[in-house]
Order: C-alpha cells, then structure tokens, then sequence
C-alpha cells in the first residue's frame, strides 16, 4: 500500500511540506499555537484541531515545548538525496507482483496524474483510489473515506477478490 507517493514525485510538493516540517525547529508553546500553525499551511481544513486531535502528533520536550513526533534528522537525507533513488524506486516498482493500492490526494502536491500515470504503467495491477478532497495527509484531510478505502482493499484480499491481484 501506497499512501500519496509514488516511485517518482512532485519535488515543489515535497519542498512545501519539507518547509512546513522546518519551520518550527524549537517547538509551540502550546496546542494552540500548533494548531496555528497547521491552520496556516492547511487553510482548506477549515476549523483548527483540537488538542485531543493533536496530542498524538506532538511531544512534550523536556523544556515543555511541544514538538512533532517525528525526527527531524529524518528531513536532511529526504531533501538532501530523496530524488537520487528515484531511478531505483522506478525499477523496484517494475517488479511488484503482490496486490498493490495507491492511494493519493486529489489536491496533492507530492503525487499528481502525472506520477500516477507512470507507477500504473509500472504496476498495471495495482488499485488506485484518489480521494478527491485531500491533500498529501489523505488521513488527516479525509480520514473516514482512507480508512473505507483500506478496509475495502484488505477485505478484497481476504476473499481472494482476483481484482487484487
């Protein structure tokens, strides 16, 4: 399972939420002022996220800052070298045999028809469902129809559907 991103992508998109994942390096001071944040690099959301929607997504710092959970170690070498592997990427999906589902966001900009086109060529089997309304964070921006969509998929391989195949 593919979730918004295939072996070749969008660079401006990825730059964008590189830059999102930067641009806070020491923390909020609170869940307001993350969800700030969010609401500024996600304006098509709407209403803001609640703490309980955020807890999940920060980490208290032992300065009581709150942090993403994710490493930010983590975003030199994507930036630095993602694009570098992409060749590889394209081969490795050429011998994909196992049922496959790409999912993308209709309002990505990581993953477009473009990309989408090439990795089906590469993957003729594979499903690919976009969810219209979402960007590059499918659960967060639609998380009933992503989970739908999963559940579905996973449903078809347990009844041996040849669709999944």
């Amino acid at each position: 399972m593919l979730v918004d991103i295939t072996p070749r992508w969008e660079s401006a998109g990825v730059e964008r939420i590189l830059g999102f994942m930067r641009a806070h390096p020491h923390g909020f001071a609170d869940f307001a002022e993350a969800a700030a944040a969010i609401a500024a690099y996600l304006p098509h959301r709407g209403k803001r996220k609640s703490e309980a929607r955020l807890r999940p997504l920060l980490r208290a710092g032992d300065d009581g800052r709150l942090r993403w959970h994710w490493d930010p170690a983590m975003l030199g070498p994507i930036a630095e070298e993602g694009e570098r592997y992409q060749p590889r990427l394209l081969a490795a999906a050429r011998r994909v045999e196992l049922p496959t589902l790409l999912l993308s966001g209709g309002r990505s900009d990581v993953v477009s028809a473009d990309t989408v086109r090439e990795f089906l060529a590469l993957v003729p089997h594979a499903r690919h469902v976009e969810l219209p309304r979402a960007t590059h964070m499918l659960a967060g921006d639609a998380n009933d129809a992503f989970t739908r969509e999963i559940e579905a998929f996973v449903r078809a391989l347990d009844a041996g559907d040849p669709s999944t195949r």
